[in-house]
């Protein structure tokens, strides 16, 4: 939507050498993600995270010349489906 403010964070590659610049949106609909150089084919953000019917869901357009993208159940994700002693995602191992 037109007059949001993105808020911007630079990412590295393993190397630490080559960086990218990131926006983030906080949309009505979730939260939208904009690497620097990449967009959908209408030209919005490539990535958005998004509640349906309660489910948090990832939404990816992987090709900026398609229509169609590919969803991501965070379901398995939730906090209270944890098994103790297991390492928790994203973190280093």
């Amino acid at each position: 939507m037109a007059g949001e403010s993105p808020t911007f964070c630079t990412l590295k590659d393993s190397s630490g050498n080559t960086s990218r610049t990131v926006a983030i949106f906080a949309r009505d609909y979730g939260i939208a993600i904009q690497p620097e150089g990449y967009s959908s084919k209408d030209g919005g953000e490539p990535v958005l995270i998004i509640s349906n019917n309660g489910e948090m869901q990832v939404l990816v357009w992987g090709d900026i010349n398609k229509n169609s993208f590919t969803s991501l159940s965070l379901t398995g994700a939730k906090d209270e489906r944890k098994i103790e002693g297991e390492r928790t995602p994203g973190t280093p191992s």
